[in-house]
């Protein structure tokens, strides 16, 4: 039997009278009959789906009609009534191996016209589950029943797509392996037959892996950071350096109980977390209550999301359509999962927490499993499922009504005005998946290392104190406690201009660009200072150079000839150079010591220069 989601017609006119006068009416009326559309193709890619599509070149149609037959000899049946502006519908059911022929009606109030037929034969079926539970890292099989109609002794077994990791026996149509990535497969399964005529079976297989439980990663390195003293500050966006390999989208449910925090499978089941996402968005699980609370040997389950308490009542929450099941992941302890009426394509905004395993939820259709609690949450969990139940009046939508397994902590009737003793859920927010903290500062004084959060972002605000660096540990700590930490090193810097302009010196003075550059102050030697070569050592340059200048820059070089020089060293390159023999550091000056490694230094004669360069000025 064929369905549609459409309304069927109740009643149409005698097609076949009708049909059979067409032509006579056209050459003896003025009435404007519907051209029908021209092109029709009706497919079938695999069991249970049927697909009609045609051209919308009809004209002046008020409304199609699809209609379908399987004997040429048989009466016509309508399925569904469509717009004049529609090109395609979807159907599901049907019988394997059976031929469906389909066509289009035009219809207006003057008449009905039909378009060409077309046929479409359904794929023979598979007998297995349409969906298998599945978990990333773990080893999997899954064996393949195809119906076989034709009674085939040889078959031969093809899906795809499959994850990565799984493989299929083309012989026994056995899938084994362990999956390597998270995310929704829909597996298109096909079993071909070696007898002349037999029809392929073609069905799908819902394959919903959620992701494996991680810790936070590094995405990049947070770069060394430079701030001058004269800035009020920078900030540092953190979102940019780090990621939730396991979470993409969670959300946290604030109750009277306590808090709890879930990941939303957004890679595994999309279409359902955006519909939960939305009403999310739209307030609806403010001012909910928890109504239902169930343990017995299949399942233990507590429920919410279908009323909102408003005063001395409940009021059911606005919902939009509802949405279609998705089975696969398993009914377990902390688990998220829509509520439905057993018809499994009626969920909307009800979801239920598994306050522990449910293997009676897994069986027959199943349910919509769309997120798991964080670990920590559980204990919230088990706060509510423990609190005792019983069936209690209530007034929903200003009717009185029975609410069978209600908990109250006091085992009474509810007190909706106080929430005294009922659960209550205040709200249901998106919230990032990781937080960060500031583990470490080497050195406060240098500079004050804050965190922020604005608009769902966290950030670092960077402070400068003093001139100097200092090295910063922040923490990632993902919804399950799990956690990553990097360092990074913040250097206060001061530009030349701006160290003239606070000793009041005149910025193209050379004196002081000198002194700026390599330290000339009291208790400082002499500087640069050259260091003869002997048998023991090469040659080498000393010097004093100001260390966090922002704009300061240092090439050491060396000669034979006074004509020709040749860097040796650069500031960029810093102690770590193989160059540098002797590094000696303290607040605002470096000493280092270059040397040159040519082989022929102790029998030429050899010179050295550095030059310092600015951003503006050389």
């Amino acid at each position: 039997m064929l369905s549609s989601n459409l309304k069927s017609l109740h009643q149409l006119l005698n097609y076949s009278f009708f049909l059979s006068t067409y032509w006579l009416l056209i050459e003896f009326s003025l009435s404007a009959i519907p051209i029908p559309p021209q092109s029709i193709e009706a497919r079938a890619p695999w069991f249970g789906q049927l697909t009609i599509e045609w051209i919308d070149d009809s004209i002046d149609e008020e409304s199609y009609a699809l209609e379908y037959r399987t004997d040429p000899e048989s009466e016509w049946i309508t399925l569904s009534t469509l717009s004049p502006t529609s090109r395609s519908s979807n159907l599901s059911g049907g019988s394997p191996g059976q031929k469906y022929e389909f066509r289009i009606l035009s219809i207006n109030g003057d008449g009905i016209t039909s378009s060409p037929t077309s046929i479409a034969t359904m794929p023979d079926a598979f007998l297995n589950p349409a969906f298998a539970n599945i978990k990333y890292g773990q080893p999997f099989e899954f064996e393949l029943k195809a119906n076989n109609l034709s009674n085939s002794e040889n078959v031969t077994y093809s899906a795809s797509p499959l994850p990565k990791g799984l493989f299929i026996d083309p012989l026994t149509g056995t899938i084994t392996g362990t999956p390597e990535e998270d995310g929704f497969f829909d597996v298109i399964l096909k079993a071909e037959y070696d007898l002349p005529g037999s029809i392929a079976s073609i069905a799908k297989l819902a394959l919903r892996i959620p992701p494996q439980l991680s810790p936070p990663i590094l995405i990049k390195t947070i770069p060394d950071q430079k701030v001058s003293i004269t800035q009020e500050s920078i900030l540092l966006d953190l979102n940019n350096y780090f990621s939730d390999p396991d979470t993409k989208e969670a959300i946290k449910i604030t109750t009277n109980k306590g808090v709890m925090v879930f990941s939303l499978f957004d890679k595994a089941t999309p279409l359902p977390v955006q519909n939960f996402l939305n009403y999310v968005r739209n307030e609806t699980y403010k001012n909910n209550i928890f109504h239902r609370s169930v343990t017995n040997e299949g399942m233990s389950i507590i429920q919410s999301g279908s009323f909102s308490l408003s005063e001395n009542q409940l009021t059911s929450n606005l919902t939009v359509s509802p949405i279609i099941n998705e089975p696969g992941i398993a009914n377990e302890k902390g688990t998220l999962a829509y509520a439905r009426t057993s018809n499994p394509d009626s969920a909307t905004s009800g979801w239920y927490i598994n306050s522990k395993d449910s293997p009676g939820l897994d069986v027959g259709e199943s349910y919509t499993v769309f997120g798991r609690a964080s670990l920590g949450s559980l204990s919230v969990i088990d706060i509510i499922q423990n609190i005792p139940t019983d069936s209690h009046n209530v007034q929903i939508n200003d009717q009185n009504n029975v609410l069978n397994d209600f908990p109250t902590t006091d085992g009474l009737a509810p007190n909706l005005l106080t929430k005294e003793n009922i659960v209550s859920v205040e709200n249901i927010v998106s919230i990032n998946s990781l937080n960060h903290n500031i583990i470490s500062v080497s050195d406060a004084r240098i500079a004050s290392i804050k965190k922020s959060n604005e608009n769902g972002k966290e950030n670092i605000i960077i402070e400068p104190l003093r001139l100097g660096s200092t090295s910063v540990i922040i923490r990632s700590i993902d919804i399950d406690g799990n956690y990553i930490d990097t360092q990074f090193k913040v250097s206060v810097l001061i530009s030349f201009k701006e160290w003239a302009s606070k000793n009041q010196i005149a910025a193209e003075h050379q004196p002081a660009i000198y002194s700026y550059a390599f330290g000339i102050k009291k208790g400082l030697s002499r500087s640069p200072e050259i260091i003869e070569s002997s048998d023991s050592h090469p040659s080498a340059i000393s010097f004093y150079h100001r260390r966090f200048s922002s704009d300061l820059h240092y090439t050491v070089q060396c000669s034979h000839n006074l004509n020709t020089w040749k860097d040796i060293w650069i500031s960029e390159d810093g102690k770590e150079s193989e160059n540098v023999i002797d590094y000696k550091e303290d607040e605002e000056f470096a000493k280092i010591t270059v040397k040159n490694n040519e082989q022929d230094q102790l029998t030429s004669n050899l010179f050295y220069r550095i030059l310092v360069h600015y951003s503006d000025q050389n």
